[in-house]
């Protein structure tokens, strides 16, 4: 049970997971009893209620980061543990997609230069490792 709680941890620190990601990556079909030890153990984790494509709900969980971004496409503002995708490029910023417009962009960038959005957007490069990365569940591509 201890490595099943380290799985789920580690990728709460990447991206957020549902019951089905959980079972179809790593074999655990208990995952609400995972986030229990989790937040038990002092970790901030939220529930948001996902509706599916077919009308059925469920939960996705995320890890609070405390790192709010805003989004410079739609300007939505949202915990950067919400993102569908994080990851870092070479230099070490934050890149996030915004979970409202699924525009990828820059975090770091976007606080820098918040009147300057061209900076903010995710290179075609960056876009090309986003595109090979395993798509989420209730997610188009």
């Amino acid at each position: 049970m201890q490595s099943q709680i380290k799985k789920v941890s580690a990728h709460l620190e990447k991206a957020p997971i549902t019951q089905m990601e959980a079972a179809e990556k790593y074999n655990i079909w208990r995952l609400a009893a995972i986030i229990f030890k989790l937040r038990r153990d002092g970790d901030d984790i939220v529930t948001d209620l996902v509706e599916s494509k077919n009308g059925h709900h469920y939960g996705r969980y995320w890890l609070r980061t405390g790192r709010t971004c805003q989004c410079p496409e739609c300007d939505t503002l949202f915990d950067a543990g919400q993102a569908l995708y994080r990851t870092t490029n070479d230099y070490g910023d934050l890149i996030v997609e915004c979970p409202c417009c699924k525009k990828m962009f820059n975090a770091d960038a976007a606080e820098q230069n918040a009147d300057n959005d061209e900076w903010c957007y995710v290179d075609s490069m960056m876009q090309d490792r986003f595109e090979e990365m395993p798509r989420f569940l209730g997610k188009e591509k």
